[in-house]
């Protein structure tokens, strides 16, 4: 039998590794309720490490198209997905096994993950890192996996398929090119509608390249500078100073200039603190003066949210 990787044992092969050519040739192979497969066996398992995958955690989550497929095995969990799926939702790792795409991870989880997980875990797979080890570990810098677009379209040929509704609608929350984990629940939380405890700005965009013009550059000593959160018809952003441990002088001097080189280059610069972050009535201080500067005005059931924002910040940026 082939195995079809899905579900947290997808998660986590895509958590731990490196998106490679390989990884954007996918399978054409077919996968629904017409899809012939023989029934599963734990000794299909053994698949898995001539693929350089036998380091995945047990129980292997694993999809297959019908319910007569399914058997009891304390290694494996079978999930039934009997809809066809689009051409090319699987990246081969082997003749025996294939894993689902970054898209289709995505909606493998979706059913079973909570809204502000689900639209975190979409930052993270179109973002610059990756978390290994889960939320509580420390991050690894990766390239994207995927892309809020190429997300997008595999969601639109996929309606109908189990995850693709919660996908969706994760989508209008998520951005490109987050660098790391509270660069994703710092826009997260500034973008999440009101009524879902976030304050309902515009998107913002994610570290875009802010190039020096050649008459500029005897005043700033870098060719280019990347603010972290840009929100463009404001022209404001948000940077973001890690202070979590004591920085080195070196690194205040660094992250003094990449400040002093954006707003030089024209662009209101708001700082953001690792402990500002973490408070959250000084983050909701930085996050009603972008919303000023976008213009933004809030309803009348603004206070009555507060509770929810309060919850929803120490979900994410708490954490």
């Amino acid at each position: 039998m082939t195995l079809y990787l899905t579900n947290a044992s997808a998660v986590e092969y895509w958590r731990k590794t490196a998106p490679s050519a390989k990884a954007f040739t996918r399978a054409a192979t077919p996968f629904g309720r017409d899809f012939a497969t023989s029934p599963f066996s734990a000794s299909d398992l053994a698949a898995l490490e001539e693929a350089g995958a036998g380091w995945l955690s047990e129980p292997i989550h694993l999809l297959v198209p019908d319910a007569s497929s399914r058997r009891r095995c304390k290694r494996a969990r079978l999930h039934v997905c009997s809809h066809r799926l689009p051409e090319r939702s699987f990246v081969k790792l082997s003749r025996r096994v294939m894993v689902a795409s970054p898209e289709l991870t995505c909606l493998s989880i979706a059913p079973s993950t909570s809204f502000p997980l689900l639209v975190e875990f979409l930052y993270e797979l179109c973002g610059r890192y990756r978390l290994p080890n889960g939320r509580g570990g420390d991050a690894v810098e990766f390239p994207p996996a995927t892309t809020v677009v190429g997300i997008e379209r595999f969601v639109d040929k996929a309606r109908g398929v189990r995850g693709a509704a919660e996908v969706k609608r994760a989508l209008r929350y998520a951005c490109d090119n987050s660098l790391s984990p509270m660069e994703t629940d710092i826009a997260e939380t500034m973008v999440f509608d009101p009524r879902m405890g976030g304050f309902g700005l515009e998107k913002p965009q994610l570290n875009p390249r802010f190039v020096v013009a050649r008459k500029n550059r005897r005043a700033l000593p870098q060719s280019a500078y990347l603010p972290d959160l840009y929100w463009p018809r404001a022209n404001i952003s948000v940077e973001y100073d890690s202070d979590k441990h004591h920085r080195s002088n070196r690194k205040a001097s660094e992250d003094a200039i990449r400040r002093n080189g954006i707003e030089h280059l024209g662009t209101r610069v708001v700082t953001l603190t690792w402990g500002q972050a973490r408070n959250y009535y000084e983050f909701e201080r930085v996050a009603l003066l972008v919303a000023s500067a976008l213009g933004k005005k809030f309803g009348p059931g603004w206070n009555a949210w507060a509770p929810r924002r309060i919850a929803l910040h120490r979900l994410l940026v708490q954490r």
